[in-house]
């Protein structure tokens, strides 16, 4: 009975961990299912943005949607798909996956209707806020920035330094 008490308390943490990254898992896969008509593109001044970004990185977007003043700002592409066009968008694998504390999910998307085949690698970090999962930061290993938050943060800092403060 020691033993099974023992493994029992072992064993919380691991299964506790388990739902949390199943709970990411939905929330990354319903971001996803958005893409289904060719058309659609994430409305980041949309009603709801602020349940898909973090405020610090809803904040950044925002103002550089702002400050491009109605043109292409510093982010002139959909960051979720880092495509202009996500037709033909379809999700091959999301991998959730935790380090240093901080929680990941790797998605791993096709362009199935480009020529040749596009492949893409996509991580979300992703934070809990008041019981809600939110993108923190987007990194795209194949782009030369990136890291979306930090990208965004430089260049606005570095063009409009009144406005990042």
């Amino acid at each position: 009975m020691k033993i099974i008490s023992v493994l029992i308390i072992c064993l919380l943490p691991i299964l506790g961990c388990a739902k949390e990254n199943d709970k990411v898992y939905q929330f990354v896969s319903n971001l996803y299912t958005n893409y289904k008509s060719d058309s659609t593109i994430l409305a980041f001044n949309g009603p709801r943005a602020d349940t898909i970004f973090s405020q610090e990185l809803l904040k950044l977007i925002r103002l550089d949607e702002k400050l491009a003043n109605g043109e292409n700002g510093y982010l002139d592409e959909d960051p979720l798909c880092s495509c202009q066009d996500p037709g033909g968008l379809k999700v091959n694998k999301i991998t959730i996956t935790e380090k240093n504390g901080l929680l990941y999910a790797e998605v791993k998307i096709i362009f199935s209707r480009s020529r040749p085949i596009v492949k893409k690698t996509i991580i979300l970090q992703i934070k809990e806020i008041k019981d809600k999962w939110l993108i923190d930061d987007i990194i795209d290993s194949s782009s030369s920035n990136p890291s979306l938050f930090k990208f965004l943060a430089k260049s606005l800092a570095k063009n409009n330094p009144d406005t990042t403060k």
